[in-house]
């Protein structure tokens, strides 16, 4: 979404709260889901994260409903995503964990790499830089693997900081140089 990407933070919400409402009176779970994560993407990015975790909250509720394995994996990463910026990296761990469970069992390669790298990272931070290291590094396979070339410099600046929370800076550095590399090629 144009506004997520570019940081208009107001025009997702405004736009995000139409869609609550149209979905809402559809009866659409999915599409409430979907504007309801939006809302807490906005909120998060805005600094309230009260609000932005009552709407992702909200989400997980809906997608629950539906049954969707990858919409709930999502709903569950969002979450870890919004307590990791807050800083608060053991509570994000189980939903980061949570999300990896349920993007294995739908088979979504895509979020799957995603969450081990947001797993790769919070472990690092929580100072499990073996774990944090394995997690990494099946990210960046798979992103390689899916030609996600944005996703796949993501992963190698997660393993550069991996390395360098382990102490080994000389192959922080040159992960960071890779992820720079590929940065540009995107």
């Amino acid at each position: 979404m144009v506004f997520n990407w570019h940081g208009y933070w107001q025009e997702l919400m405004a736009t995000q709260g139409i869609a609550l409402a149209a979905a809402t009176r559809l009866g659409d779970l999915i599409g409430q889901a979907e504007a309801h994560r939006y809302l807490g993407h906005a909120q998060a990015r805005l600094g309230d994260y009260d609000d932005a975790r009552a709407h992702l909250v909200e989400a997980l509720s809906l997608v629950e409903q539906v049954g969707d394995l990858a919409a709930r994996a999502r709903a569950h990463f969002d979450l870890g995503h919004i307590l990791g910026l807050q800083g608060r990296t053991r509570d994000a761990l189980p939903f980061v964990e949570r999300s990896l469970r349920l993007y294995r069992m739908a088979g979504h390669r895509p979020g799957l790499a995603n969450s081990l790298n947001a797993a790769a990272w919070l472990n690092a931070e929580a100072g499990r830089g073996e774990e944090a290291l394995g997690y990494a590094t099946q990210a960046l396979a798979i992103h390689r693997e899916l030609g996600e070339r944005t996703d796949e410099a993501a992963a190698l600046d997660t393993l550069g900081y991996v390395r360098s929370q382990l102490g080994n800076h000389a192959e922080a550095i040159a992960w960071r140089s890779e992820e720079r590399r590929v940065g540009k090629e995107c």
